[in-house]
């Protein structure tokens, strides 16, 4: 009788031990939650776009200056490790055409793209909607965030300064979109990813996203939209368990 008691008891406790354990989360979720929420919420991976607008007067923390242009201090390190690194392997054409603009130049900029299609017979409305594939809305620009970088070569702009397409068939880009993630970097705006980005191709506009996550998103193929919601999605899922 004692035995069977005995029995019983060490049944109950060893179905509440697997309940009590099923309830708690393991320490390797709780990091790996934990992780998630740091890089959602971290500048690197903040998300700006027409749907993902920066708060009104946006500048970043400090300007620094970077070969002739105004840069946001947080990628400086970064951009000089990525620029000198391709320059050492003999890819001296490479130049920063473009990293921080302020919200005032990016109207500047703006406007002036949608006035000459205005100027070439579009009316207003389609020349506003084709210039916002082509160069972001004032206030939703990765360049006015400060966490974004035009490289390409002077062979390639022409004579009104405007980059093409024509720079992914050089060796200068090979070796960027090669090696960019090593430095933090992410080809942003990918040929394959236009209706998720919702802008045209551009192989010469590089975002800064850290390492980590840049050798994610090269491995997996997803650009910073579909990497931002798959950890949203990842996150949500242990949240649940």
């Amino acid at each position: 009788m004692i035995k069977q008691i005995i029995k019983i008891i060490f049944v109950f406790l060893s179905i509440f031990w697997l309940i009590s354990c099923s309830l708690v989360p393991s320490n390797a979720n709780i990091k790996r939650k934990q992780s998630m929420q740091t890089a959602l919420e971290s500048p690197e991976l903040r998300l700006v776009s027409q749907s993902h607008p920066l708060p009104d007067g946006w500048t970043p923390d400090e300007i620094v200056e970077f070969e002739g242009n105004e840069i946001n201090n947080a990628i400086l390190t970064p951009l000089e490790d990525f620029v000198n690194a391709a320059r050492k392997k003999g890819h001296t054409k490479i130049k920063v055409f473009s990293a921080y603009r302020s919200y005032e130049r990016q109207v500047r900029v703006f406007n002036n793209r949608l006035e000459s299609f205005v100027a070439s017979g579009m009316t207003e409305e389609e020349a506003r909607n084709k210039t916002s594939t082509m160069i972001a809305v004032p206030g939703t620009s990765e360049h006015q965030y400060g966490y974004a970088v035009d490289i390409c070569i002077s062979d390639i702009v022409d004579f009104y300064g405007e980059l093409h397409e024509a720079f992914a068939a050089t060796k200068e880009f090979n070796w960027l979109n090669k090696h960019a993630h090593k430095y933090g970097f992410v080809l942003r705006y990918g040929k394959d990813k236009t209706e998720i980005t919702k802008i045209i191709y551009e192989p010469w506009h590089y975002r800064y996203v850290g390492k980590e996550h840049a050798k994610r998103m090269r491995k997996l193929n997803l650009c910073l939209e579909e990497y931002v919601e798959k950890l949203q999605s990842d996150l949500k899922t242990i949240n649940a368990k």
